[in-house]
């Protein structure tokens, strides 16, 4: 078991972050959200670049330490973060799906196993886990949230909501 925690954990840090650059993942997790929204009735959401750093090194911050809160040690609170924003706020935070299957195959008196994780991490993934969570849910279709920040880093990703 050890050892199991031991290789996720390398696996968590040796994922790259996705940076300001690659914006095709937060794009892709706009656009399900605003066909979420628009399904509901409600207008779409715009991308905040302020909302979307502190997103980003929320989720930066998580991967770096290995912890997942909204509200981690050493960092600015999300009520201070979300201030700065203005209005009324909320925050998603996830992490990839990670699965793992295990083979052992033996030859003789000699055996192999096998681990193999995989790791999903896509906008689908994120968007279908907030989706069926109730509280995630709610902050998703809020009529009052207009601007959306999102961030990326390994398997941890993170959207801030404001009115």
């Amino acid at each position: 078991m050890k050892i199991w925690l031991l290789g996720l954990m390398a696996l968590m840090l040796a994922v790259p972050y996705v940076t300001a650059a690659d914006e095709q993942f937060a794009n892709s997790l706009l656009e399900l959200i605003n066909q979420h929204r628009a399904t509901n009735g409600i207008g779409p959401l715009t991308i905040d670049p302020i909302m979307s750093q502190a997103a980003q090194e929320h989720s930066e911050w998580m991967n770096r330490t290995g912890q997942f809160a909204h509200n981690c040690p050493g960092e600015t609170i999300f009520d201070v973060r979300a201030a700065a924003w203005g209005g009324t706020a909320a925050e998603n935070i996830g992490q990839a799906t990670i699965s793992t299957a295990t083979e052992t195959r033996c030859w003789g008196s000699q055996c192999t196993t096998t681990i193999t994780i995989t790791v999903d991490g896509s906008p689908q993934d994120f968007f279908g886990g907030w989706k069926n969570s109730l509280g995630h849910n709610t902050n998703m279709l809020n009529p009052v949230y207009t601007r959306i920040g999102i961030g990326l880093a390994g398997i941890n990703a993170t959207t801030d909501f404001a009115a």
